[in-house]
């Protein structure tokens, strides 16, 4: 179990924890929506969409690790390629942020916010997973979330 935590309210930066609060790693979303710094473990990782449409890339120090797409124009899921497997994270419900993680169709991990209008999360993804992995479901969720809390300000009546 990881919990992500907000350098400040406002911010767009992560720290990550474990289940007992120590610092595992830290996520800084880029000003440009679709980039990404995260240091996870020791590790260090860029995201970074490819070409206008095309994917959204995990790159470790060897090249690239994982990639996702849309799972759909009009979803908020994604498909993921990682380690030779294909996960689905998925919105749970269309009125919470709640993401799920599934391979083959049975659901292994969750992102869940830990309030209504909290960037803290919650995640829950095996200990056996990649950590690329964890790390990359965090930051899809994490943009996810960030484009609808734009969407929302914008549609505010100035």
């Amino acid at each position: 179990m990881l919990q992500v935590v907000p350098a400040s309210w406002l911010a767009w930066s992560f720290a990550m924890e474990d289940a007992i609060g120590k610092p595992v790693g830290t996520i800084r979303l880029s000003f440009w929506r679709d980039r990404a710094s995260i240091l996870f473990q020791g590790r260090h990782y860029r995201v970074a969409r490819h070409g206008i449409l095309g994917p959204l890339i995990l790159e470790g120090p060897g090249g690239e690790i994982a990639r996702a797409v849309k799972a759909s124009p009009f979803s908020q899921g994604f498909l993921i390629d990682a380690e030779g497997k294909r996960y689905e994270l998925r919105k749970l419900s269309l009125l919470r942020r709640e993401y799920g993680l599934f391979l083959d169709e049975i659901q292994m991990g969750s992102v869940v916010p830990q309030g209504w209008f909290s960037h803290r999360a919650a995640v829950d993804i095996p200990d056996d997973s990649p950590a690329s992995l964890k790390v990359f479901v965090v930051w899809l969720a994490l943009r996810s979330w960030r484009r609808n809390a734009a969407a929302v300000l914008a549609s505010m009546p100035h």
